[in-house]
């Protein structure tokens, strides 16, 4: 009902028990006497209510006194002292809290009163130390420290305070140890027994400390080196003693007494490790040398002489241990070897007789050779001899075997070989060679016949020879090989019979044999007939017969009183050619 309906309704009750004194106008139950709202029956009864904004269950401070029903009306409710009003979070005042904001247990700050919700969030109820960083979880101690500014990893300079967990924050440490705080390459003292000043890497015995890092710097050591010690540590270029020669001429070999001086991998410059120089004014000569061969007009070849000489490098030239050749003349250069060599009097390059001793260089002396096989001493166009196994007399390339000598100018001459070229027949005759042999071919069909002949040709048989002797035909030119048939046409019909055999023939057979099957001849005497057929006897001469029928030998034109047809009802009538069933066939069959 609409709120005017209750009101007319509350009128009407009220009217109806005006001088009663339980009246109860909107039937809640509730006499109007004690009733705060008579006119409305969800509202009866007066309470003190505390108004609730954020809606977490406990109201204000200060109550309203409400008229109320069975509920309280939102946003009301029954309790009060809510320390936070407008926040839903927060609505009880807890006592004796600390502040922990990072919630790592460890508070600052002292005990106090706060506004809070079920939980303590932020805070805590015991305190054991001051955190020094309640905004982060992993710090809450004060260490004092030192601080690394050079990034060594040691502690320098004035004590520090740093927050930090159970241990100092990184990069701090808890004793300023750092003997160099401005480097970062250097933090704690080490002391060293041996020194290497000049990096030679050889030492001296030296104690001491200094400010370093991981390790001793370089030059510096626990240990002497392996390789000795420096005889001078303050030049690197000397480190061990050795026994050297003064060296006046610079040349690497000293003389004179021995001198023990510092030096480095060799002795400094006008000493020497040897004390051999054969010439001390010098500086192009120190050592002697053995030579065992002499060269003196210089042509490279040697002659046995041995001795020594003061020199440098090498012995000079004109000296040497190796021998080379056997100069047959050691004072003139342009003869240096001893060689047997032949008169040669024609000056063909070859000689003859006894051979004699020459004194020469790099080329022989004229009217003389290497060789004495001249076969023509007077003849200088002919000095050597050649032997020949084949003959060619007529100059036609073809040779025969035959043995001999010629006394020449390096080269056989023509006619001469030592190379056989096929087996000349007839070595006198340029234009003939070649044996080949023959059958006479009387026809010149290319075949020929008989025995054998042995003719000398130019390679080709001449005209009226062949090289086959097959002709079965000697004297006819159309006919030459024999050829196998395997069909024959004896009656000329066209048509042939198997039957085989041989004849002498041409290119190819002949009628009336032949190579492959034409039909097949039933009759081949008669050439009118050359197939079977099946036939029925016409006795009336209507073309068309009756049974029996026969198989019979027949050409194109069909046999006097015979039909292909046997379908004749009638044969003695040559007005029914046919059946009642034939005709209705033959109909049938002419319709389709």
């Amino acid at each position: 009902m609409t709120r005017w309906m209750w009101l007319a309704l509350g009128l009407v009750l009220a009217g109806a028990q005006l001088g009663c004194e339980s009246a109860d106008g909107d039937a809640d139950g509730v006499p109007d006497s004690e009733d705060c709202d008579a006119l409305s029956p969800l509202r009866w009864r007066q309470v003190a209510m505390y108004p609730d904004p954020d809606s977490d269950g406990v109201g204000e401070d200060t109550p309203s006194t409400l008229c109320i029903g069975k509920e309280p009306p939102r946003p009301f409710v029954f309790g009060g002292g809510d320390c936070a009003p407008r926040d839903a979070k927060r609505w009880r005042t807890v006592d004796g809290l600390f502040r922990d904001a990072d919630g790592d247990g460890v508070a600052v700050g002292e005990a106090r009163s706060v506004c809070l919700g079920a939980e303590l969030t932020g805070y805590t109820r015991t305190k054991t130390a001051d955190d020094c960083d309640d905004a982060n979880t992993t710090v809450w101690v004060l260490h004092p420290v030192y601080l690394d500014a050079d990034g060594d990893g040691a502690g320098e300079g004035e004590q520090v305070l740093r927050c930090g967990g159970l241990k100092p924050p990184v990069g701090t440490y808890a004793s300023a140890t750092d003997c160099a705080p401005s480097d970062g390459s250097r933090w704690r003292v080490l002391t060293y027994a041996h020194r290497d000043e000049d990096d030679d890497t050889f030492t001296v015995p030296q104690a001491g400390e200094l400010c370093a890092g991981t390790t001793l710097p370089a030059g510096y050591s626990l240990t002497a080196s392996t390789k000795g010690q420096d005889c001078d540590d303050t030049f690197r270029e000397r480190w061990r003693w050795l026994d050297v020669y003064r060296d006046m001429d610079q040349d690497g070999t000293g003389d004179g007494p021995v001198e023990r001086r510092c030096s480095g991998e060799a002795p400094e410059p006008g000493y020497s490790a040897t004390g051999t120089d054969c010439d001390p004014t010098s500086g192009l000569r120190w050592r002697m040398l053995a030579y065992a061969y002499r060269d003196q007009d210089l042509d490279t070849f040697t002659v046995p002489e041995s001795g020594e000489l003061c020199v440098g490098t090498a012995l000079p030239p004109g000296y040497g241990t190796v021998a080379k050749g056997q100069d047959c003349n050691d004072l003139a250069a342009t003869v240096y070897q001893l060689v047997s060599l032949y008169p040669d009097s024609d000056g063909d390059g070859v000689g003859v007789g006894a051979s004699e001793a020459v004194c020469m260089g790099a080329t022989r002396p004229n009217g003389y050779s290497s060789t004495g096989t001249d076969c023509a001493p007077e003849d200088g166009s002919r000095w050597q001899t050649l032997s020949y196994a084949y003959r060619d007399a007529d100059l036609d390339s073809f040779t025969v075997s035959e043995t001999g000598s010629l006394c020449t100018s390096g080269t056989l001459p023509p006619g001469y070989t030592n190379t056989a070229k096929g087996s000349d027949c007839n070595d006198s005759n340029q234009q003939v060679h070649t044996a080949l042999q023959g059958y006479v071919d009387v026809d010149e069909d290319g075949v020929g016949a008989g025995t054998a002949e042995l003719l000398c040709t130019n390679g080709t048989l001449p005209s009226g020879y062949s090289t086959t002797p097959t002709d079965c035909a000697p004297e006819d030119q159309l006919r030459w090989r024999r050829l196998t048939s395997w069909h024959v046409d004896n009656d000329g019909d066209g048509h042939t019979v198997p039957a085989s055999g041989e004849l002498c023939a041409g290119t190819t057979l002949s009628p009336p044999l032949f190579l492959t099957a034409s039909g097949k001849d039933c009759d081949e005497s008669d050439r009118t007939r050359f197939t079977w057929g099946v036939l029925y006897p016409d006795k009336d001469g209507d073309g068309v017969g009756a049974p029996p029928s026969s198989v019979l030998c027949r050409g194109t034109e069909r046999p006097a009183g015979f039909s292909i047809y046997g379908f004749d009802s009638d044969d003695a009538d040559a007005r029914v050619t046919e059946s009642a069933e034939d005709a209705e066939l033959l109909e049938r069959l002419i319709a389709w």
